[in-house]
């Protein structure tokens, strides 16, 4: 498998002799490169281990260290949590205090850096980050308070990094939930995660960008938020393993309006259906809360 970033390129087999011969062919071709072998390796950033066997572990701890050093404010304390119960709340236009022009371009290039950093190493600052990058074209004193508060959990959580395992068995599981009507103007919230065995490789959350009439309405909107993501991974895993099964699994009646709308995909030629593209179905099972 060969990875592409501009003239960076990180190559793994499950032979060492083809890498070997390939890194030979590349030399070749080009002059002067620049190779890296070894169980640990330093690729965009990111410090990729594989030292222990069937576990790549993924850490970014100088990028994270960079991000709150270079931010305006000295962060001194630590928090516990990337963000606090009020994540979402916003106060009205009239009540809110608008940023500085220095100090939002600054709330932007952080929150731009925390995406880089999400995405590779550091998943459990999605849900606060996702929120913040819909407010940087007018942040305000309470976003750049959120801000500080995902700081403070990263450097409390410095060496913190996503482990990932596969199974044996090729299984791609899927978890789709919504949080219902939770932003301002009433847009719901969706999140979603994949595994294929421990850890998440690939997570989801996002601002829905139509509303749902119903929470129902809302959920069906998220396992649509998920779909292509869900799809385009099972199609990756196929390019290395012959039969790859999916697992989507969300709320009971998601499932049922979901599952029948995958059937009727099978009429049209070359859509996807469970059968075809190997998607099973399930549902999570829900414990009832009282609300009050």
């Amino acid at each position: 498998m060969v990875l592409w970033h501009v003239d960076d390129l990180k190559i793994s087999h499950k032979d060492a002799s083809v890498t070997t011969k390939f890194i030979e062919w590349l030399s070749t071709k080009y002059k002067g490169l620049t190779i890296h072998w070894g169980k640990t390796n330093d690729y965009l950033g990111m410090d990729l281990d594989y030292s222990i066997p069937g576990v790549l572990t993924v850490s970014m701890i100088k990028y994270t260290k960079a991000i709150i050093d270079e931010f305006p404010d000295t962060i001194m304390s630590s928090a516990a949590t990337p963000a606090a119960d009020h994540l979402i709340r916003v106060r009205k236009n009239n009540k809110s205090i608008i940023l500085p022009e220095d100090q939002a371009v600054a709330f932007h290039h952080t929150v731009a850096q925390l995406l880089f950093l999400l995405s590779r190493a550091r998943r459990d600052t999605q849900t606060p980050v996702a929120f913040l990058t819909t407010r940087v074209k007018e942040p305000d004193k309470d976003n750049w308070g959120k801000l500080k508060r995902v700081l403070k959990y990263l450097k409390g959580t410095l060496t913190l990094g996503l482990r990932l395992m596969a199974e044996e068995t090729p299984v791609v599981k899927w978890w789709v939930d919504v949080s219902h009507v939770v932003h301002e103007d009433c847009k719901s919230h969706t999140g979603a995660s994949m595994s294929m065995g421990k850890g998440m490789a690939i997570t989801i959350s996002c601002k829905q960008k139509i509303n749902g009439k119903s929470s129902t309405e809302s959920e069906i909107i998220g396992v649509d938020n998920a779909l292509p993501h869900i799809f385009s991974g099972r199609n990756t895993s196929l390019s290395v393993k012959d039969t790859i099964m999916v697992q989507v699994s969300f709320t009971k009646t998601t499932k049922v309006r979901y599952s029948w709308n995958l059937m009727v995909c099978d009429q049209h030629p070359g859509g996807p259906s469970t059968s075809k593209c190997g998607i099973s179905l399930s549902k999570i099972k829900w414990t009832k809360k009282r609300c009050c």
